[in-house]
């Protein structure tokens, strides 16, 4: 990948930069029944930094000269994972006639990770570690009974720094070395788990209807790399809801649906501004709303 950027007043600026790797990746599955599998799979990856984590800053190689950040370079990964998925389908019985599951563990060691920093307010990016990411994923989907079927989902995430010596730059521009040889991997929850309950229901012909809950946990998390306890954001959950239907007019088809985010009104940090140098850490999530929406579409037919 290239990365050209100039500027036309003051051609000294300009900077190239181009990236090329090799990302191999090998996958076997093996069925222990019709629908049911273990599986696995090993792969390189080669992630090169988007543009925006290009932008130069002054304590560069280059002192901030260029354009383009002279030393910010591609991580490099090796991915491993191993699972479980199937289908357990019952024609005798009227309560969970159709399940689906899925388990996957998941391991992935970055080299030359990118991470975020800021300075006098401005974000920038560097490469500072070497990161270790071990995890479990679970899902499922059933149908409880004839039109109400139930999701859910959870992931637990131990991301933490194999080896990471750091360069901290404050507002002043003064420069300090720090290890944080073990440290959490900050803005990645511990545990995430969602739910979601939904029932569908034909009334007539014409005439479709349903209403869905849902539910999401999100557990705390470290806002820097240093791991401050006394700053991490509070665990929080979320309860939505929506009802909409389905009417088919003729030649029209007309949907309509309308829910509610965030019932109960949490207050809760939905973004994290890693390592910043103000303590600026913490964007809230959007309170109570409402949704809704209308699509009327007109069908064709022959």
């Amino acid at each position: 990948m290239l990365f050209n950027q100039e500027d036309l007043l003051a051609g000294f600026k300009n900077a190239e930069r181009k990236f090329t790797g090799f990302t191999p990746k090998a996958a076997l599955n093996y069925k222990i029944l019709p629908n049911m599998a273990f599986y696995t799979s090993y792969g390189l990856g080669y992630d090169v930094p988007a543009g925006n984590e290009l932008e130069n800053y002054p304590f560069s190689s280059d002192g901030g000269l260029g354009l383009i950040n002279p030393d910010l370079e591609a991580q490099n990964s090796n991915s491993f994972e191993i699972g479980y998925k199937g289908e357990i389908n019952s024609e005798k019985t009227n309560i969970f006639k159709k399940n689906f599951f899925e388990l996957t563990y998941f391991n992935t060691v970055i080299d030359n990770a990118i991470i975020p920093f800021t300075a006098d307010g401005n974000t920038f990016y560097r490469n500072a570690a070497k990161v270790v990411r071990n995890g479990v994923e679970f899902g499922f989907n059933t149908e409880i009974i004839k039109g109400l079927k139930w999701f859910g989902s959870y992931t637990y995430s131990n991301f933490k720094y194999d080896s990471y010596q750091a360069i901290s730059i404050d507002n002043q521009g003064n420069l300090s070395s720090k290890n944080y040889d073990g440290n959490v991997e900050p803005s990645n929850p511990e545990n995430y788990a969602t739910t979601e309950l939904a029932y569908t229901r034909q009334f007539t012909k014409n005439l479709t209807a349903y209403i869905k809950g849902f539910y999401s946990y999100t557990s705390s998390m470290f806002v820097n790399d240093q791991n401050v306890d006394s700053l991490k954001t509070q665990s929080y959950s979320l309860l939505g809801g929506q009802l909409g239907a389905t009417v088919d007019a003729g030649d029209f088809r007309i949907v309509g649906y309308v829910g509610m985010n965030n019932i109960l009104d949490e207050k809760y940090v939905a973004y994290i501004q890693i390592n910043s140098d103000r303590q600026e850490f913490y964007e809230s999530g959007p309170r109570q709303n409402i949704f809704g929406g209308l699509n009327i579409a007109y069908m064709f037919r022959r």
